[in-house]
């Protein structure tokens, strides 16, 4: 009786693994959710949080871990899942947040209600079996006809039979939440471990009535969204979320160490079909590395034909043959390690599987066993004492190269059973050069822009590209001019060594932007604001959070004005030197009688700076977009 329950728990959480996480993936105190059915007017508008457009009043989540028990026998788990929201509407661009995503805990929905409240409080009619339905279909609940001062009420209750050895919840959405709480109930014959995170604190404890529960409850006020920040990372360290793991059930530990997990991996998402062949897959293997002299080169260019002709493709766990896996040019995560560990072991090399999480979905913390963490198998090679990482999910890759979200991340190792630090990345800084040339003498002025990628920006932009079609690109290059300023008009572009893996490679644009110039008595003036993009211009000084700069990254901006013959050109470049914990900035301006050029180097540092520190170098913040303010005056001979 007891096994089979551990059984179920033990067989849950490894599919769940992989189905949960591979798609990279005001109520009473103590009470559970209830559904707002009547409403007398609340003036609470929060007027500082207007330009997010709206905020949850109330954004909660009840989860109830129990299983069934018919005269003493156990058959197995029962769960259920309460969601409970009230969402405000602030502003008329605050009316796309009508529709609500509100991720499904399984489809079973014991009931569903919705209500909706104009601005008076009066409450307006909704036809609830049409909004169920298109939730069903598409997992968003969408409000019609809503108004500035609306208020969306859901409540939505799911059944579930399937275990929770492992749970994850984050507090903080993409407008500010006033108040957020989280309640975690299960039996006292489960036993739950629980980290907190982003300065969330231990949750409070209450026993059921009953005597059989135990209660957790968290509790958070005035969450702000998500930093969207120039170079902010991935995820906001200060973003409160919790995490919950199965330690006990019945009195028989379920997730106890890291050993437990990587075993479990080994055996049963990592192991092979009893069909499995290799033969396929080993001939791959010898056909690459007799055209290659070194091993580098071997591995390098095994880990790109993968790139190229094994796309990922999610799919439940099964036993993996990594020949079927070749013959159907897909796999899910899981089977791409198995290819790329059966590759360079046929080579000979040194290899470990190792799983991690980006930071995006909250990185990987050695120090609390769960699953959860355990998303992204990655296949590591040794090669003349050196390891590197085989990322297969990108096009364009050389060995060693991996995303930014993977940066310094810890991993846990099947080899050792033990966690580690992932091996560093061979192209860690970015390096960006953008080379403008403006012909004053074509009407409009006739722009050309060459931009350089080089280390890091180079391998992220060629695994964008790559895969891409050329009408596809062209409306990239438009959106990357866009960034400039949004009249940027493209007109051809050229892509320079986009093929050339590891290597910098250079972009060709002729565009013209003809908002950019004012014509009056003899004069043009031209801005020069759609040349030079802004930088940290998102940050908000009323936050309460640090700032993260995740990786470093150089900028040269140069631009050279052609002088069209027996005019005079004045050029003003507003740009002030200076240097602090985040970034360095050095401008220089040059003349001749030809041209007139200007550059700008923007220095960005990998670093934290918590807000106080932000806001002390908000005037160099100001003094490195000032350039936007930058113009040309071109004056014509008398009689032109």
């Amino acid at each position: 009786m007891e096994k089979s329950v551990i059984f179920q728990i033990i067989r849950f959480w490894l599919f769940a693994v992989i189905a949960g996480v591979a798609a990279l993936f005001a109520c009473a105190p103590f009470s559970e959710p209830r559904l707002l059915l009547d409403m007398e007017r609340i003036d609470d508008d929060r007027a500082e949080w207007k330009k997010y457009g709206a905020y949850y009043r109330i954004d909660e989540l009840f989860v109830e871990a129990s299983y069934f028990d018919a005269a003493g026998y156990v058959s197995g788990p029962v769960n259920r899942y309460i969601v409970n929201k009230q969402l405000r509407i602030l502003t008329t661009e605050g009316t796309q947040y009508a529709s609500v995503p509100v991720r499904r805990y399984g489809w079973d929905i014991e009931e569903f209600h919705c209500a909706l409240f104009d601005s008076s409080g009066r409450k307006r009619p909704l036809n609830s079996s049409k909004i169920r339905d298109e939730y069903m279909k598409s997992g968003i609940v969408v409000f019609p006809t809503v108004s500035v001062g609306s208020l969306l009420c859901i409540y939505i209750e799911f059944e579930s039979n399937a275990a929770i050895p492992f749970f994850e919840h984050w507090f903080s959405c993409d407008i500010p939440v006033e108040t957020g709480r989280f309640t975690f109930s299960h039996l006292d014959k489960f036993e739950y471990d629980f980290k907190c995170y982003g300065g969330l604190q231990k949750g409070k404890i209450r026993p059921a009535e009953t005597g059989e529960h135990t209660w957790h409850i968290w509790t958070v006020d005035d969450i702000l969204p998500r930093a969207r920040i120039d170079y902010q990372a991935p995820y906001d360290v200060t973003e409160p979320r919790m995490s919950a793991a199965l330690r006990y059930a019945f009195e028989r530990p379920v997730i106890s160490d890291w050993t437990d997990l990587t075993d479990g991996y080994e055996d049963h998402v990592l192991g092979k079909s009893y069909f499995n062949s290799t033969r396929a897959l080993r001939e791959v293997v010898d056909s690459i590395a007799e055209k290659n002299a070194f091993m580098y080169e071997k591995a390098d260019a095994v880990l790109a034909w993968a790139q190229e002709n094994i796309s990922y493709e999610w799919s439940g766990l099964e036993s993996i043959d990594p020949d079927e896996v070749l013959a159907k040019g897909k796999g899910n995560v899981w089977e791409l390690a198995v290819v790329m560990r059966e590759m360079y072991e046929h080579l000979g090399l040194e290899t470990d599987v190792v799983i991690t999480r980006s930071r995006e979905y909250g990185g990987f913390d050695e120090h609390f066993v769960t699953p959860s963490v355990l998303a992204v198998p990655l296949v590591t090679v040794t090669i003349d004492e050196a390891e590197f990482v085989a990322f297969p999910f990108r096009q364009g890759g050389t060995l060693g190269e991996y995303p930014l979200e993977f940066f310094d991340l810890k991993c846990l190792s099947l080899e050792t059973n033990k966690p580690r630090l992932l091996p560093g990345p061979v192209s860690r800084k970015s390096y960006f050069n953008y080379s403008f040339i403006i012909d004053l003498a074509k009407e409009p002025p006739h722009h050309t822009l060459e931009i350089g990628f080089k280390g890091y920006s180079a391998y992220y932009m060629r695994t964008l590209l790559l895969p891409l079609q050329p009408d596809k690109i062209k409306e990239a290059f438009q959106k990357t001019l866009a960034n400039f300023g949004t009249s940027n008009r493209l007109i051809e572009f050229d892509l320079v060594d986009l093929d050339k893996r590891g290597e910098g490679f250079f972009a060709n644009i002729t565009f013209d932007n003809p908002m950019q110039s004012i014509s009056r008595k003899g004069q043009k003036r031209i801005g020069m604001s759609h040349l030079f993009r802004s930088y940290f211009a998102s940050y908000d000084t009323s936050r309460s959070s640090p700032f993260y700069s995740s990786h470093e990254s150089m900028s040269t901006e140069s631009v050279r004005i052609l002088k069209p013959p027996g005019s005079t050109v004045e050029c003003s470049f507003p740009c002030r030197e200076c240097e602090n914990d985040l970034f360095s900035l050095t401008c220089t301006t040059n003349e001749s009688s030809l041209e007139m050029s200007f550059s700008r180097l923007i220095d960005i540092k990998k670093h934290e700076l918590e807000p106080q520190e932000m806001k002390e170098i908000y005037d160099d913040i100001v003094s490195l977009n000032k350039i936007e303010e930058a113009n040309v005056i071109v004056t014509s001979p008398p009689g032109k």
